[in-house]
Order: C-alpha cells, then sequence, then structure tokens
C-alpha cells in the first residue's frame, strides 16, 4: 500500500539554487558598479588651476550646462576657460549661457581673492539675468 503526501512542497531544489545564484549575481553587479561609481575620475568643470576654498559640504557632482566662471589669484577672470575683462563679463557670460539648457553660472573663485574683487564679479553676473550662481569649493571631512 503506498501512502501519498497531502501537503505538497512550497519550492523545488532547483528554483531554490536558482535564487541563490540570482542573489549572488545581484551582490556582484551591485558591489562592481558602487566601485566604478566610486573611484570613476571626476569630470573637470575648467581647467584653470586654482586653491579652492573649503567647506564642511561636500563635492557638488559636476553637471553639463552650467557656465563655469573662473577668477585667479591676481583677478584674471575666464568664461568657460577663455579669458576676458570685467566690464565685458556680463556679455560673455549671456553669450556662454544662451546656448545651455540649465541657466546657471558655476563660480571657482580662487582663496586668496579679494572679497571685494569677488563682489564685484558676482554683481557683473547678476546683471547678466542670472539667478542660479553657485560658488565652487572643495569639500573637506567635518572636525571630530
Amino acid at each position: 500500500m503506498t501512502f501519498k503526501s497531502k501537503t505538497k512542497a512550497l519550492f523545488a531544489t532547483e528554483s531554490i539554487a536558482l535564487a541563490d545564484i540570482v542573489l549572488n549575481l545581484f551582490i556582484f553587479f551591485f558591489v562592481t558598479f558602487s566601485f566604478f561609481a566610486t573611484f570613476k575620475k571626476q569630470q573637470e568643470e575648467s581647467s584653470v588651476e586654482l586653491a579652492l576654498p573649503r567647506t564642511g559640504a561636500g563635492a557638488i557632482a559636476p553637471q553639463q550646462g552650467p557656465v563655469v566662471v573662473a577668477i585667479t589669484a591676481d583677478g584674471k577672470i575666464f568664461v568657460q576657460d577663455k579669458p576676458i575683462e570685467l566690464k565685458t563679463l556680463a556679455d560673455a557670460v549671456k553669450t556662454a549661457i544662451a546656448p545651455v539648457e540649465q541657466k546657471a553660472v558655476i563660480v571657482r573663485a580662487d582663496k586668496s581673492l579679494k572679497l571685494e574683487q569677488f563682489v564685484h564679479i558676482i554683481e557683473a553676473i547678476k546683471e547678466a539675468d542670472i539667478e542660479k550662481i553657485s560658488i565652487r569649493t572643495e569639500s573637506v571631512s567635518p572636525p571630530k
């Protein structure tokens, strides 16, 4: 006489093994792509070498679109790596931002730049009807 079981197995051994393999693949790809994102070389905003001021805020991920205005320690101004004078800054920013989708300006100023010069440059950028102005800094870890 043969007895039959009234309960059926919820999962077959093959499906449990397959789920284990899929889970391992998921973990592998998740870790791999995390490393790629972490150690990927950051895109340069500008080729002008500056000593940026440091803040406790995190670094801003570079995006395609905003116009970059760089200011050296001796007061030289660059819009998208092109040297310009302060009196033509508003026109240069208007020209540079016209084809760009994101109507924003990132200001990269050397930390030894005088505040008065910096304020004049920000005023000139505002004359170009730019409402979104970001100041680029280097990020440092906060003190413990």
